[in-house]
């Protein structure tokens, strides 16, 4: 999904400068996992440059993806779409990550415990949450921590 995907830009607009984040037709599963293999490029969000640079963020490191199903439901709706910072592929700390598990994309909530294992947590508790032993974690890769969502109310 990161790889090979069209370069980001920044350019200046009306007297302001915007930087452009890639929005895929990928499709990160908010309940049950949906990948769409050989994702391309539909738009480029724009971001001012200066919101993206006080959040930390750096465009070249950033894609946009649609979530699907209602597993974060409270927090990310069906529909909504959600930035990706790649350069943040680590557990870092409990916060909301894409991230591919059984070749399935998913949005979830990580939290790492103190025996080094992983729980996914969705935020509709109708779901349970998975762990993920130390044994296992070669199995979960880590897209991207999730740093921004928007979506129609």
């Amino acid at each position: 999904m990161h790889s090979g995907h069209q370069s980001n830009k920044t350019v200046s607009v009306n007297d302001g400068v915007y930087a452009y984040v890639p929005l895929y037709d990928a499709r990160c599963s908010a309940g049950h996992g949906a990948w769409n293999e050989g994702a391309k490029v539909l738009t480029q969000l724009a971001f001012t440059a200066y919101s993206l640079r006080k959040q930390g963020l750096s465009p070249d490191r950033l894609s946009a993806i649609r979530v699907d199903g209602d597993s974060m439901s409270g927090l990310l709706e069906d529909g909504d779409t959600v930035m990706i910072d790649h350069g943040r592929n680590q557990l870092e700390a409990e916060a909301v990550y894409v991230i591919r598990l059984d070749d399935h994309l998913y949005a979830k909530r990580l939290q790492r415990l103190f025996d080094g294992s992983v729980r996914i947590i969705s935020e509709n508790k109708a779901y349970g949450d998975v762990m993920v032993s130390k044994a296992q974690l070669n199995d979960l890769e880590i897209i991207g921590r999730v740093v921004w969502a928007g979506g129609w109310i």
